[in-house]
Formats: structure tokens, C-alpha cells, sequence
């Protein structure tokens, strides 16, 4: 009697999700922080002219979250907020906090591939940009409220890397 074929994996319902910083402090380094139940990642720049770097995908079930934000840099003080976003199983998530001038934005993007989605991995595994062979889309930009009293932010640049 011939041996019977293996079971399929169990379908695994996870989503994956990481972050990105592309906002530099004009006189320090600056930390971009994302927490989801109490798993936090974190991103950072040493200056304007540097790659960010990148902690990796984190795993969750999908379906609404609510997410925590903070950016941290000693001379251009520090930020943080919450926001809500629905995440889909199966699917990576890169979150990238972004600075237009005035606000902090969270740009989204998915993918079926767990590759940062730029068209070649910088040495720091930074995320930053798009491509990867078109897997990767935008899917919806945010613009973050920021917390409590906090006075408009000084000193804050778009990163260039």
C-alpha cells in the first residue's frame, strides 16, 4: 500500500508588519518607535545624509489594530500618537513615517513578500523607497495627530537617503 501524501501545512493566521523612519533631526539622531501589543519596532537615523535602519517584520493576527507612534530625537524634541489600521492576513505591512513640512505621515505599503519595498536593500536593511519588482503598493498615507501639548516641531527634515 503506497504511503499516503502529507497533510498541507496549516494555513497560519498571521500578518506582518514593520517600520520605517525617512524624518531626520537637523542636530541629532532621531528613533522612530511602533508598538502593537506590547511588540515594538523601531527604525532610526544617525543624521540626514544616513541610511535609516530597520529591526524587522513582527507578526500578529490580523484584523483591526491600534497602533502606538513615537519619534524621539534629543535636539528636535519628541512626538508620539496612536492610530488605527486593519490588517490583512497574509499580508506584510511597512509603515514609514514621513515629514511633509508641517505634520508627521504615515505612509503604508503592502505586499505579499516579505521584502522591504525598495528596488535593493540597503546595507542597513533600511525599507526605504519603493519597488521590489512591483510587489510592493502603496496602499493610503496618514497624517499623524500628535498627543498632548506639543509645540509644532522645529528642526525636523524629510530624510534624503
Amino acid at each position: 500500500m503506497p504511503a499516503a501524501d502529507p497533510p498541507p501545512p496549516p494555513v497560519q493566521n498571521i500578518a506582518y508588519w514593520g517600520v520605517d523612519n525617512d524624518v531626520c533631526c537637523t542636530t541629532s539622531s532621531a528613533t522612530f518607535s511602533f508598538t502593537l501589543g506590547g511588540v515594538t519596532k523601531t527604525s532610526a537615523l544617525a543624521n540626514c545624509d544616513s541610511a535609516s535602519t530597520w529591526t524587522g517584520w513582527a507578526t500578529t493576527t490580523p484584523g483591526p489594530k491600534s497602533f502606538a507612534w513615537q519619534w524621539v530625537s534629543a535636539g528636535c524634541s519628541s512626538y508620539w500618537g496612536t492610530f488605527s489600521y486593519t490588517l490583512v492576513k497574509g499580508k506584510y505591512y511597512m509603515f514609514e513615517l514621513g515629514w511633509n513640512g508641517s505634520s508627521f505621515i504615515m505612509t503604508v505599503y503592502s505586499s505579499t513578500a516579505p521584502f522591504p519595498p525598495q528596488a535593493a536593500a540597503e546595507s542597513s536593511g533600511s525599507p526605504a523607497g519603493e519597488g521590489q519588482a512591483g510587489s510592493w503598493q502603496r496602499v493610503e498615507e496618514i497624517v499623524l495627530d500628535i498627543a498632548g501639548d506639543a509645540a509644532p516641531p522645529k528642526g525636523i527634515l524629510k530624510a534624503t537617503h
